[in-house]
């Protein structure tokens, strides 16, 4: 039984042949659906997983950087700053964790700084290395090199990206996207009340 017929048969009930005499209809003529004519359950779930692969391209080419809804519940991560990383490894050792700092791509060179002027200063202490996603594109590479940005992923102290230079490893990332400092930023504290008024 082809695929097309079986897609067809969901669509429309499936009918026996009948002779009918006079001016019945045929929906009156037919057998009832065919037990034959049912859509295996590993076609809908192939299908249904298609759809949801679509869906998910779809949303990755709309957002700029890199994003990946998946198991990582984006809620229950922590926010960790990169001097936390740095000073404390052991605490967030094989942990998924969210971290904001530069980051600058290049070959053998992917890392997220604590500052821009660490990397232009080449503080390779100050950055850890960013394992990036096969699956980035260079559109997003684009999209995120350069710049501030917020990333998602799981962090080791136990590999130093090449050579060994830097503080860190984040891998299993999903979330790369660039940091909007003007939305995001906290608001300024409210100015000091002056005693010169009394």
């Amino acid at each position: 039984m082809s695929l097309a017929y079986c897609l067809r048969a969901r669509l429309q009930p499936c009918h026996k042949p009948y002779k009918c005499s006079g001016a019945l209809a045929p929906e009156v003529c037919s057998f009832p659906r065919s037990t034959s004519c049912r859509t295996p359950r590993s076609l809908i779930i192939l299908l249904v997983s298609i759809v949801l692969s679509l869906g998910t391209l779809v949303a990755q080419q709309s957002t700029p950087g890199y994003y990946i809804p998946g198991p990582i519940e984006e809620a229950r991560v922590p926010d960790v700053s990169i001097i936390q990383l740095i000073a404390a490894p052991q605490l967030y050792e094989g942990k998924i964790i969210r971290v904001i700092g530069y980051l600058h791509l290049e070959f053998e060179g992917n890392a997220v700084y604590l500052h821009r002027e660490d990397f232009e200063h080449a503080i390779l202490v100050d950055a850890i290395w960013i394992n990036t996603p096969n699956a980035l594109t260079k559109d997003q590479r684009e999209a995120v090199n350069n710049k501030y940005v917020i990333c998602t992923g799981v962090f080791t102290s136990k590999r130093r990206g090449h050579g060994g230079q830097f503080s860190g490893e984040i891998s299993n990332l999903n979330r790369i996207e660039p940091w909007n400092m003007d939305g995001n930023a906290p608001p300024p504290p409210p100015p000091p009340v002056s005693n010169s008024s009394k």
